[in-house]
């Protein structure tokens, strides 16, 4: 078999274990990026919660508004 100019040779890297080991190892770094995504989202969701928690506290503790009935269409 001999080469044909312009067409790509098959490279020695293009091994079955160079490739596997490639694939677990990005698998394994997209595995680790989306586990700090979700602890990411899960740290902005607490935030969230305790700043809404916060707020209803203060309303809360806040004295009730007195609304008066001296309008004048009575």
């Amino acid at each position: 078999m001999r080469h044909v100019y312009g067409t790509p040779r098959k490279s020695q890297l293009s091994s079955p274990h160079f490739i596997q080991y490639n694939i677990m190892s990005t698998m394994s770094e997209l595995h680790r990026l989306m586990q700090e995504m979700k602890q990411d989202d899960l740290d902005i969701l607490a935030d969230i919660a305790y700043e809404q928690e916060q707020a209803m506290r203060e309303a809360m503790d806040e004295p009730p508004i007195e609304v008066s009935n001296d309008s004048p269409t009575n």
